[in-house]
């Protein structure tokens, strides 16, 4: 059995005025991650998607939104997989130069501002039991963790300027020879 495992942490750190970096860090040799393009424009493009970009393993980026109100993030965790190991019932999408990625994990985040105080946080993860977690925690106000399949968690947490919040993306899936 051949084990491949996608490690992602994000971190995000609002800042008053500037709004809130962000950062993705892609810690798999052997994963890549889709990550969406309009929040992200000087990535690699996707060959097969639209849209979207590549996240390669051990690669990093930074970048800055523009405010917390209404925005939505989207990731989507990939594991490359041999066509003779496609199994029925799972997501396919095809990538560059004929290669075949099998969905393991998936994660959506929203954060909206409502009073200036709050904000809501909603992860999901999709795949087979045990195939991705994504763990979001808030110093002195909540540590979570979402493992799948279609687990969803949703939170208001306080919104003040010094809030610093870390989101780890951790998916593993095995490959049957």
């Amino acid at each position: 059995m051949i084990q491949k495992i996608l490690f992602m942490s994000v971190a995000i750190l609002p800042f008053a005025t500037s709004g809130a970096v962000l950062t993705v860090e892609n810690h798999s040799t052997n994963a890549a991650v889709l990550v969406n393009k309009v929040l992200y424009p000087a990535c690699v493009p996707h060959p097969g998607i639209e849209g979207w970009c590549v996240l390669p393993p051990n690669e990093r980026m930074v970048y800055t939104l523009s405010g917390y109100a209404s925005e939505k993030l989207t990731y989507v965790s990939m594991v490359e997989t041999p066509t003779n190991d496609l199994k029925p019932g799972n997501q396919y999408l095809a990538g560059d130069q004929g290669r075949v990625y099998e969905l393991y994990g998936a994660g959506d985040f929203t954060y909206q501002n409502v009073g200036f105080k709050t904000q809501r946080l909603v992860c999901n993860t999709r795949g087979g039991s045990g195939a991705s977690q994504i763990r979001i925690s808030i110093p002195e106000q909540f540590d979570q963790a979402c493992t799948g399949p279609d687990d969803q968690y949703e939170r208001w947490v306080d919104g003040r300027d010094d809030l610093d919040m870390k989101i780890d993306f951790n998916t593993t899936g095995a490959s049957k020879n």
